[in-house]
């Protein structure tokens, strides 16, 4: 699932990015791989050039 996020308020920490796409997976070896994988890695060589991005993982919480 992809969802794009609205408006955001950074409380804390560097506000250089305003934008902000979650995807979930089912867990953290999925999303590793979906990084890791030769489309993706392509796709980012292709917008490094255009676009600055901060990727981060995160694993959710039990519950």
């Amino acid at each position: 699932m992809a969802a794009r996020g609205g408006k955001a308020a950074v409380v804390e920490g560097d506000a250089a990015f305003t934008r902000h796409v979650v995807i979930e997976f089912a867990d953290m070896e999925p999303a590793l791989a979906c990084y890791h994988s030769p489309e993706y890695q392509r796709a980012r060589r292709e917008r490094a050039d255009v676009a600055e991005a901060m990727i981060a993982i995160v694993e959710s919480l039990p519950g």
